[in-house]
């Protein structure tokens, strides 16, 4: 069922075709839509304009295939985009004169043998869709538009199609007729062709709200085109150009330039009340502004670039094409330039690469610290199997000797010295491997355990010696763990001092105390022994002194020993808490 027809076109031989969204259809004798067949050929596309030449050839205008023509021998030709025909044609229309006219949706083209041509291209009246094509008995075509309707010579329009390619401007006789000229609107109707011609003296054309009907014999035409000038221009209200005290070449517009308003004008003698312009900003719209009487263009904002205002005027139905050009320019803030989306790209890419720099740099050390970490761990390893293979090793062989020397003394009856001489020496490595366990195991590096066990350990090592003692707690308790190879170190360096006291000092009092300094562990033993001095090389004592410089190296911590003869000894250990 066709609903709608967009076109219809009464022929003696073809009899009455209608062009549908379905395609070609005719209409039959008894008054329904069939199906056509022209020349052997059905089109199934849909048709919005029809015409048929002298010899016969059918044109057709489809919205798909662009223009069609099939010819009485079945031979089909198609006007597309590949050929120079933009937009979708609406209307085909060949003059008295042999010239085959085209509307589309682009505008007015004219096609030639070898070539179609975009008339008025750069042209300010013929780039709104032309839907109706007709002539009248005075040379000139009419077309309607979606702008209302112009009349132009066709002397003029075949003069501005020889000029088109080389965009050379120039005055064209043409009237525009709108809304202001009493038409009940500006749109001409698509789909519904214009009733005229030649032998009429009147020529019909539908609007969407009504028929304008023009009387082509009482159109006048002016001889002369007006001449287009810039009057002035204005930035939010404040004057920036006055065609009176200069004119620039171009125009600099200040940053964040708003409500831009360039006002012109056109000289006609004799036709001043009826100029009517049109304009465009090239970098801004497609086309051409509807044709209006006032003498401004206004633009409420432009982004920083460079324009070009194109103005054309009418007066007594001729145009200035070629009209004026200023170019101006809006200048853009320092934020709107490209160098500094330069600036700012660059700063990004920094920004970026110190980033990823920083991820490296925080990967590296972390590969680092686990590095050390593994290697820490190796040196540990190492100290314990020293330790082990010194003390335990040696522990071992001294009783390994003591055994043989018991069985040597089993029959003199004097065993029971061995038994507890080997007895000292397993409970010497049995104390030995305790503190390896202890300084070994994880558990101990907090600060309680560390702090008890040095309580207890100092207090099994003199508890028989005889001597009055007195051990010290630090003052302040911290949550602060102790590395395993300084508490190792520093037990061990204190056991020397201790030591030392019991075998050389021939003290009666040992006072041991532990302090923390900030991030520094301070171990002190005093006593009130003979003292000694140790400026003095090979002193009794002094491989006790090495050992605990050796440990305190060992550990990162530092040795200070006070002491004169006489006068007791006090040796103080300081280690960092953690390593």
């Amino acid at each position: 069922v066709v609903h709608t027809v967009y076109t219809l076109f009464e022929d003696a031989a073809l009899g009455i075709l209608a062009g549908t969204p379905q395609g070609l259809m005719r209409v039959s004798v008894s008054g329904e839509l069939e199906t056509a067949v022209v020349y052997g050929s059905q089109v199934s596309e849909p048709v919005h304009g029809l015409h048929r030449d002298p010899d016969g050839a059918l044109w057709l205008c489809s919205e798909r295939l662009g223009l069609l023509r099939i010819a009485p021998d079945g031979g089909k030709l198609v006007v597309g985009q590949e050929a120079g025909l933009a937009g979708y044609p609406r209307v085909v229309m060949r003059d008295t004169t042999g010239n085959l006219w085209v509307g589309t949706t682009a505008g007015l083209f004219l096609v030639a043998r070898d070539a179609v041509i975009a008339i008025g291209r750069h042209a300010g009246g013929f780039n709104d869709a032309v839907l109706q094509i007709t002539e009248d008995a005075f040379g000139r075509l009419w077309l309607g538009t979606t702008q209302g309707l112009l009349c132009v010579y066709l002397e003029d329009l075949m003069q501005l199609a020889r000029t088109t390619a080389s965009d050379q401007a120039i005055a064209v006789r043409m009237l525009h007729l709108g809304s202001s000229d009493g038409l009940l609107g500006k749109r001409c109707m698509g789909g519904a062709a214009s009733l005229g011609g030649p032998r009429r003296s009147s020529i019909w054309f539908p609007f969407e709200n009504g028929v304008a009907v023009v009387d082509p014999a009482k159109i006048d035409f002016s001889g002369r085109p007006p001449v287009v000038a810039l009057e002035g221009v204005s930035v939010n209200g404040q004057p920036i150009f006055d065609n009176a005290v200069s004119h620039p070449r171009a125009l600099m517009l200040a940053p964040g330039a708003r409500n831009i308003v360039f006002k012109f004008a056109a000289l006609a003698p004799g036709e001043s009340d009826s100029v009517r312009f049109r304009y465009r900003v090239d970098g801004v719209r497609q086309g051409w502004s509807p044709v209006q009487a006032e003498s401004t263009a206004v633009f409420e904002w432009l982004p920083p670039g460079d324009y070009v205002l194109q103005v054309v005027a009418e007066a007594g139905g001729i145009w200035n094409l070629d009209g004026i050009s200023q170019p101006f320019t809006v200048r853009a803030y320092f934020w709107q330039t490209v160098w500094f989306y330069l600036l700012l790209s660059t700063g990004l890419a920094v920004v970026v690469f110190l980033i990823a720099r920083w991820i490296l740099w925080h990967r590296y050390q972390l590969q680092m610290a686990l590095l050390k970490r593994e290697e820490a761990l190796a040196l540990e390893r190492a100290r314990i199997s020293r330790d082990i293979h010194d003390e335990l090793g040696n522990g071992l062989s001294v009783v390994a000797t003591l055994s043989e020397l018991a069985h040597n003394d089993v029959e003199n009856g004097t065993v029971h010295k061995r038994l507890d001489q080997i007895y000292e020496v397993a409970n010497e490595l049995a104390r030995n491997v305790d503190e390896t366990v202890w300084a070994v195991n994880p558990a101990n590096d907090g600060w309680e355990p560390f702090i008890s066990y040095f309580e207890q350990y100092t207090e099994y090592f003199l508890g028989n010696s005889g001597l009055r003692f007195h051990f010290t707690r630090p003052a302040e308790l911290v949550e602060r763990p102790i590395a395993s190879k300084t508490r190792h170190h520093l037990l061990l360096a204190v056991r020397e001092a201790v030591g030392n006291v019991l075998k050389h000092a021939s003290a009666k009092q040992v006072r041991i105390a532990l302090r923390l300094d900030g991030d520094i562990l301070e171990a002190r033993v005093e006593d009130d022994g003979v003292g000694f001095d140790p400026s003095q090389p090979g002193g009794v004592g002094h491989d006790g002194l090495g050992n605990m410089a050796r440990r305190m190296k060992e550990a990162g911590g530092t040795l200070d020993i006070q002491s004169a003869p006489g006068r007791g000894t006090c040796v103080t250990f300081r280690v960092p808490l953690s390593m």
